[in-house]
């Protein structure tokens, strides 16, 4: 069977988790708050969405860079329950630059969709690695619970594969 889910005028997924009891977590990216933020879905094993997650199924982040691009790329489920959602945001430079840096970008949720304010502060978090574009394409937890973001690292005109391991906290 086939499930549509509707945000805005231009959605996009990238990534499917399966948590142990069945329930399907999607990331991707949405532009129904007017700008491109991070978006997680969970549905039923059923299909139906999960109406005791964040908002009737849907959870909306903007990762703090305001109208600038951000997309959620990778999700991974920790052997707590808790939801890591990584992929990329723009910087703002100060003053606001027409073309700002993107840098890696990693959000952690309780198994409600609440952001997990235990992670850095907030549940968020940015990572710069190079001096240029940062894209996080990939995440996974390790059993000790530290995250790995892996991605590309774009450094003048080189292109790099960069890989990040974070604590626990953030």
């Amino acid at each position: 069977s086939n499930v549509t889910t509707t945000f805005g005028s231009t959605d996009h997924v990238y990534s499917i988790a399966v948590q142990p009891d069945g329930k399907i977590l999607v990331a991707g990216t949405s532009s129904a708050g007017g700008s491109p933020d991070f978006v997680l879905v969970r549905y039923n094993a059923d299909g139906s969405l999960d109406r005791d997650f964040g908002i009737d199924g849907k959870v909306t982040t903007d990762m703090g860079s305001g109208l600038r691009q951000e997309e959620a790329l990778a999700v991974a489920i920790q052997s707590d329950g808790k939801i890591v959602v990584a992929g990329y945001t723009a910087i703002d430079a100060t003053p606001p630059a027409q073309d700002p840096s993107e840098t890696f970008a990693l959000a952690r949720y309780n198994s409600d969709g609440s952001l997990d304010t235990s992670f850095s502060g907030d549940g968020k978090l940015t990572i710069a690695v190079g001096s240029g574009d940062d894209y996080g394409t990939s995440v996974s937890v390790q059993a000790d619970g530290k995250i790995l973001l892996t991605g590309t690292s774009f450094t003048g005109s080189n292109d790099d594969f960069a890989l990040v391991r974070i604590n626990t906290d953030g």
